[in-house]
């Protein structure tokens, strides 16, 4: 409530220049006059993207070129990289971790050519941020191959239904400007990872993955170099997750039909017995029953493996307690941070996840 002073103000200035007309002053307002603010909304608005496409165009790039691709991995209009990883049509809602549980989530409009989406009205708060999700709807733009010549558009796949685990403030304090909404593919990693399962004896499909009687969830987390933008992604290579729960899956590329039958059609494939992915790629499956407290987050923390005070690795990041939610592939981008000690827990003060970040 805000004290409504310029009410008086007005009403003063009425009396006193009603006088001169001989009627009697108006008695002043009193200076305790309250009035209620409506309550304040913000608007969430980002971009919809498939980082296996951005991966996989990437890649097209180097290969075209004998490994010196020119253009560097920006997700941005300056490069071909972006709207060869964008999604139109996407279906994009926002996830409030503290409404009550009938509550419908806040949709977007469906994203058109520029993959762009936007959710008005939302309760603007500076405590409890919010987590764009997706129902799995949209595919890649529809590029002709002149549009992005010399590197050839990416093959469409299904997407699963996908939450993006990167908290989406709305207060005036601590404001993320765009929020990305990471669409994951039925044909990539996951595929790979179901493949893998599949032949170590554990009957697995892709479709599984979002089922909650199989598995209270399944992360993907994709590690980015440390880098001068927050949108210039270069793989972590050699990177992992540690996580309290669930097991790991450390994933790789090939050029797509030349990694065997555990290989996805676009490429991944999980590299056996490893202990970190060459490509910064880790996929945590939490099996149904593992996670006994729904309400409680699980920690992950992501780790470099490499040693080089050259390239300033170890590269480091804080721990991340991060929700496990079955029924929706759960997918983070991290960039890592320069290297240097890791951070202590039992220092003062310490936070896992600043309130300010918006974990670019």
């Amino acid at each position: 409530m805000k004290r409504a002073s310029l009410i008086g103000l007005v009403s003063s200035l009425g009396a006193l220049l009603g006088s001169g007309c001989g009627e009697p002053p108006a008695p002043p307002a009193p200076d305790n006059v309250y009035v209620d603010l409506p309550e304040a909304k913000a608007t969430a608005s980002g971009y919809a993207w498939d980082p296996e496409a951005f991966f996989l165009s990437v890649a097209s790039c180097n290969e075209f070129l004998g490994g010196a691709c020119p253009i560097p991995p920006l997700l941005a209009d300056l490069t071909p990289f972006l709207p060869l990883a964008s999604v139109q049509g996407a279906q994009v809602f926002v996830l409030d971790p503290i409404a009550p549980p009938d509550q419908p989530p806040a949709f977007a409009q469906p994203t058109g050519p520029d993959a762009l989406w936007r959710v008005e009205a939302l309760p603007s708060r500076d405590e409890v941020p919010y987590f764009v999700a997706n129902t799995g709807q949209g595919a890649l733009l529809a590029l002709p191959p002149e549009a992005t010549a010399p590197l050839p558009p990416v093959a469409p796949a299904p997407y699963l239904p996908t939450v993006t685990l990167r908290p989406f403030f709305t207060g005036s304090s601590r404001f993320c400007p765009l929020g990305e909404s990471i669409h994951t593919s039925t044909t990539g990693v996951l595929d790979a990872v179901a493949r893998y399962r599949a032949s170590k004896g554990l009957a697995t499909n892709v479709a599984d993955f979002i089922n909650p009687a199989r598995f209270s969830g399944v992360l993907v987390f994709w590690q980015y170099a440390p880098a001068p933008l927050p949108n210039l992604l270069i793989p972590a290579d050699r990177t992992t997750v540690r996580a309290a729960l669930g097991t790991k899956y450390h994933l790789g590329w090939r050029k797509p039909g030349t990694g065997g039958s555990t290989q996805s059609p676009r490429g991944f494939y999980v590299v056996d017995g490893a202990a970190s992915s060459p490509i910064g790629v880790t996929v945590v499956v939490l099996p149904a029953g593992s996670v006994t407290d729904p309400t409680a987050p699980v920690e992950f923390l992501p780790v470099d493996t490499v040693t080089d005070a050259a390239q300033g690795r170890p590269y480091v990041f804080a721990p991340l307690p991060l929700p496990a939610i079955p029924g929706l592939i759960s997918a983070m981008s991290v960039q890592l941070g320069a290297g240097g000690p890791p951070p202590d827990p039992s220092e003062v003060p310490y936070t896992p996840i600043p309130s300010f970040l918006c974990l670019l």
